[in-house]
């Protein structure tokens, strides 16, 4: 919730807040009332005992985006300019072109499900019963405030960890408890302990997320590579010129191997030689930027390379000019390093020493899931085993997987079912049309754990309870010798009317999205026509900006599913739509 100030301003709370987002509050709903379902004090000065920037950030609720017309019209009407959503998806912003004898304040309206009303939501009231977590945030943006005061953007940028740690402790601690590391003594951590890492994060235009792995698994797309340093038993921390706490390691130069690059950077950060090095994690990144941080690393996907390995201090830091400036080299125990990092805020830095030192002192009897395991199953759906995919699909094993189609019901009533359009350099069914959103379950998980998908692939929140259950479906695909996919899909159907512009696809997965006449793909699939018009969004090549597209499509341009498997899908939806 940025705004462009030239000094940045960090003040104690003040109790008049609560009273002037009331009469901001009434205002509003005096013009659109009528048209929304709430109105919610969020930011900073929502929380009592918070100090903030003593502006009033208010979230006006629609049910829908079909209303954002009437309200933006109503508003203009009042005196506000519309200004689009600024680059945040699920948030309209108005800007007050009067003046109506208020404070300072933002308004955005924002739909009943959006990802950035349920995060403001969760992260306000989180920090309205814990005063520690609280107080600890106002620590942070004072500091912050100090430190950058006339740069808004690394005021913003260096909070972004507390925050997400936050949420990763309530709206998304599902998510974080899907990964789990098994101890050799019987212990199992989940994500949830690590909520920091273990859920999607923006770091600016950029998308990361992490996952565990013991190797490097697409060496050209790697940018990044950095350590948690050990000598023996202890662990090295560092600390920047600005006093900022970092994790060593830094970007590849041109042409060089990551391991080289780490050599460099421990001698330059640390005044330190590698003496060895092992990979646990990868942070999987997308960037939205039109260009590149640098020239000649991968865009706009790459992978920052995380591990931990031993170090020998032989010098203080190099430092160049055009790296990090290291003030501080702390050799520690593990609990004072993570006590460091967790005091200055660097949360997710702090959960990489703590996973490291678990991995370290767990190495002998612990696997890390560098390749996805399925659970698989006789023809009857009685569990015989695990296997990793490729042996599930190279032996033509029975898997679980995860489809939801979507359905949109147009403004005249007419009902269209969403594709995707597969990526042209998907291992199977290149650029085909498919499912709306659909992904293998795996070992211990079950349908409902297949909602991240929806997350994941389009970037849409959805509880369980909100889908409508079709049933499961055996379905076999011989896609070659080496090749034979065979799955028991759970499948299911969920309303959703939103525009196709704003679901957030995964471009590593997706170049576009399209809707089809539920009535004319009914034809397709029974014969009675040879193709119906798809209307969508595409992805362009450079994968940067969407466009609007329309094309015929052919049987053959949809991935293959058996009559049957239509014929339940179509059932379904004639008893979702009549009967509720």
């Amino acid at each position: 919730m940025a705004e462009g100030t030239r000094v940045i301003e960090v003040v104690p709370y003040d109790p008049a807040w609560k009273t002037e987002f009331e009469k901001i509050k009434a205002k509003i709903d005096s013009c659109i009332g009528d048209l929304i379902l709430t109105i919610e004090h969020v930011g900073s000065t929502s929380v009592e005992g918070l100090c903030a920037k003593p502006i009033i950030d208010l979230d006006v609720v629609m049910d829908s985006y079909d209303l954002l017309p009437s309200i933006i019209e109503r508003l203009e009407e009042a005196g506000y300019e519309y200004q689009g959503n600024l680059g945040v998806e699920g948030r309209e912003a108005f800007n007050r072109t009067f003046d109506d004898g208020f404070m300072k304040y933002h308004l955005y309206v924002c739909p009943k499900d959006g990802k950035g009303y349920l995060e403001h939501i969760a992260f306000r009231d989180y920090l309205r019963g814990h005063p520690a977590d609280r107080d600890a945030y106002s620590a942070l943006k004072l500091h912050l405030a100090s430190q950058f005061r006339h740069d808004i953007d690394q005021y913003c940028d260096h909070k972004t960890e507390f925050v997400t740690a936050i949420l990763n402790k309530t709206i998304y601690r599902h998510e974080a408890s899907r990964h789990q590391i098994h101890l050799s003594n019987g212990e199992i951590w989940n994500g949830q302990d690590f909520p920091a890492l273990f859920y999607p994060v923006d770091w600016g235009p950029v998308q990361a997320v992490f996952k565990l792995t013991d190797q490097v698994t697409e060496e050209a797309l790697v940018s990044n590579v950095s350590i948690v340093p050990c000598i023996g038993d202890n662990y090295v921390v560092i600390q920047a010129a600005n006093g900022m706490w970092e994790l060593p390691g830094g970007t590849l130069e041109p042409g060089e191997h990551y391991r080289n690059a780490l050599r460099r950077e421990v001698m330059e950060e640390l005044g330190g030689e590698l003496l060895s090095y092992q990979v646990f994690g990868q942070f999987y990144c997308e960037s939205s930027a039109e260009q590149p941080f640098r020239a000649h690393i991968p865009h706009p996907r790459f992978i920052r390379v995380a591990g931990y390995g031993e170090v020998r201090l032989v010098r203080p830091p190099l430092t160049p000019d055009h790296g990090e400036q290291i003030a501080v080299v702390k050799v520690v125990d593990i609990t004072e390093a993570v006590g460091i990092l967790e005091a200055a805020g660097r949360y997710d830095i702090a959960e990489l020493y703590r996973l490291a030192h678990i991995i370290r002192y767990q190495s002998s009897s612990m696997t890390l899931p560098s390749t996805e395991i399925f659970d698989i199953f006789n023809t009857n759906m009685q569990k015989i085993g695990t296997a990793s995919r490729q042996e599930a699909h190279a032996q033509g094993l029975w898997h679980q997987t995860f489809h939801c189609w979507i359905i949109h019901t147009s403004s005249t009533g007419d009902l269209s079912l969403l594709f995707q359009l597969r990526q042209k350099d998907k291992d199977t069914f290149p650029n085909l049309l498919d499912i709306s959103c659909a992904g293998h379950l795996s070992t211990n998980e079950n349908a409902e754990d297949g909602i991240r998908e929806l997350q994941e692939e389009l970037g849409i929140d959805v509880a369980y309870n909100e889908l409508f259950s079709c049933g499961v479906v055996a379905e076999e695909n011989i896609i070659s010798q080496e090749l034979v996919d065979r799955e028991f899909c759970h499948v299911f159907l969920y309303e959703c009317n939103q525009p196709l512009h704003a679901y957030k696809f995964q471009l590593s997965e997706i170049s576009g999205l399209f809707l089809i006449d539920l009535n004319d793909f009914k034809q397709l699939i029974s014969g009675g026509r040879d193709s119906v018009l798809a209307k969508g969004v595409v992805m362009d090549e450079l994968q940067e900006k969407i466009h609007e597209d329309t094309r015929e499509v052919v049987l053959t341009d949809i991935v293959p599913h058996d009559p049957k498997y239509y014929d339940l899908i179509f059932q379904q939806i004639h008893s979702l739509i009549n009967h509720g």
